[in-house]
């Protein structure tokens, strides 16, 4: 592991302002007292896994009135109509601003930090040991609220993530002036960190090479 980037991309519990300040809602402690009468909008991936909804439910003693699956694109919306009350986000997410949620402190530490950092083979640093020198410039580079605001780019404006990638970059004084733009391609992701996901094959393999 390289030294962090200067964010984590963790779990969270989060719902309308308005409706955490008409609850009294701060911290997920609070929510015990309201949950039974709340309906959560999860991720199918979030109500499968251990450290998620089973292991909040464990930790806190969380209750719900109906948890209902959904897919993270269609979440934020659900919370307009009335069909949920409460989702499940990742703290990097750029629709938290725009939707004006708060995300409920977990006052119990339950879901573990999840630090960015770059992960790189010691024998290609060896023989590369300028590829260690580069992503380090990137050390503590991207604070939480400059990581949302690029992702909110992708998320709502469209922009493809090369792109935004790209000129995140050059305001940090990494990438040239003149330096080409990266090409658009049609591949659609919703952050820049599930575009990492969706290719972790093939930077495993780089990794590995």
């Amino acid at each position: 592991w390289l030294a962090p980037l200067g964010f984590e991309n963790s779990y969270a519990l989060a719902l309308r302002r308005d409706r955490a300040q008409t609850l009294g809602l701060r911290t997920i402690s609070d929510l015990v007292r309201v949950a039974p009468h709340m309906k959560a909008g999860f991720g199918y991936e979030f109500i499968q896994r251990e450290d998620g909804l089973a292991g909040l439910k464990k930790s806190y003693g969380l209750q719900f009135q109906e948890v209902i699956g959904m897919q993270q694109t269609l979440k934020y919306q659900a919370t307009d109509t009335g069909k949920v009350d409460l989702l499940d986000v990742y703290t990097t997410d750029g629709r938290l601003a725009v939707y004006d949620f708060v995300v409920l402190k977990d006052d119990r530490h339950f879901f573990p930090p999840y630090e960015a950092a770059a992960l790189v083979r010691g024998e290609i640093l060896k023989r590369h040991p300028e590829l260690g020198r580069v992503i380090n410039l990137l050390t503590n580079a991207i604070d939480p609220t400059r990581l949302r605001e690029l992702n909110l780019r992708i998320q709502e404006q469209g922009e493809p993530v090369p792109q935004v990638a790209h000129s995140a970059l050059r305001a940090l004084n990494l990438v040239a002036e003149n330096h080409a733009q990266p090409v658009a391609t049609t591949e659609s992701s919703d952050s820049i960190l599930s575009y990492m996901w969706t290719k972790r094959s093939n930077l495993a393999l780089r990794t590995g090479e």
